[in-house]
């Protein structure tokens, strides 16, 4: 991991000491315009599938002509298993994204088995700056947790929860690009399974680097640090915290009508206080297009 966030600082310092085209005649300029557009586009087909993430969110929102659907299946430990369903649209245009998800699980073997859905989640991103072809991409959100998993089963929260991120998304070269994301989370009265209640707060920090190795092929190396708390009593906290180092490989599949099927895989590996946990996470990600694209149109 330390060699590849490395060989992209490097490529990031390379690519900021490259030299800068001479003024010159408006006959000198016209190409070297023309010449950037194309090189964005390039890079823009290139990184395709800079959209999809694993345990690190994106900055980049998805086109307003697409509508995206994404199932997520997780183990952790050797008898606990996730699903989350996940649907994606824009509202108006590429700036304002609306994200629906919600969890399933299946915990535990025999007697001891759990099994429902989890925590719904409705959340709201706008692009504040930047966009899929930008050297930067910024997209703040703000997002609400309903209580609609059981909390004697262990598998919500018992309480409604207000969150609010900060993604940021930089292409250090047309080939690498930086996610960087802060998360806080507080949710108001939070129940245990013996009723108790008491409000929570939750804090995570991710950052992953992404290698475009081709247009539909992807290498990942993501991490993760998060702040829990867990209730005790009445009005009674206690925190917990997690680190995971996960690499990770994305590919795609095109078919004719614009339909894009991404798979992916990743291998979440416990350090520090996480250490021991190992957990491996699929991903199937639909993208198709509800209405004709502007560039299709012209």
């Amino acid at each position: 991991m330390l060699g590849f966030v490395g060989l992209s600082f490097l490529l990031l310092i390379q690519a900021g000491n490259a030299q800068e085209p001479d003024a010159g005649s408006a006959q000198q300029k016209a190409p070297t315009v023309a010449d950037q557009a194309e090189k964005r586009n390039s890079a823009r087909d290139l990184r395709r599938l800079q959209d999809d993430e694993f345990l690190v969110e994106t900055a980049y929102l998805q086109d307003e002509s697409d509508l995206f659907h994404k199932l997520t299946f997780e183990r952790t430990g050797r008898h606990s298993w996730s699903a989350v369903f996940k649907e994606e649209l824009t509202i108006g245009n590429e700036n304002r994204n609306f994200v629906f998800s919600i969890p399933a699980h299946l915990v535990g073997t025999g007697t001891q088995k759990s099994r429902g859905f989890g925590d719904a989640e409705i959340e709201f991103s706008y692009g504040l700056y930047g966009n899929g072809s930008s050297r930067i991409t910024i997209s703040p959100g703000i997002g609400l947790s309903l209580p609609t998993g059981s909390v004697r089963k262990e598998l919500g929260s018992g309480g409604a929860g207000l969150s609010v991120k900060l993604p940021v998304s930089v292409a250090i070269t047309e080939w690498f690009t930086s996610n960087s994301i802060v998360e806080f989370c507080h949710t108001r009265s939070a129940r245990n399974t013996d009723g108790q209640s008491a409000n929570t707060s939750e804090y995570a920090i991710g950052q992953s680097f992404v290698w475009f190795a081709k247009p539909k092929l992807n290498f990942l190396v993501e991490t993760v640090w998060e702040r829990q708390q867990e209730v005790t009593g009445h009005g009674s906290t206690v925190n917990s915290h997690s680190f995971l180092v996960s690499p990770a490989v994305r590919w795609a599949y095109e078919f004719k009508g614009g339909l894009t099927v991404s798979p992916g895989v990743a291998i979440p590996i416990g350090l520090g206080p996480s250490r021991g946990e190992n957990n491996i996470l699929f991903y199937i990600a639909f993208s198709h297009p509800i209405r004709k694209r502007h560039d299709e149109t012209k």
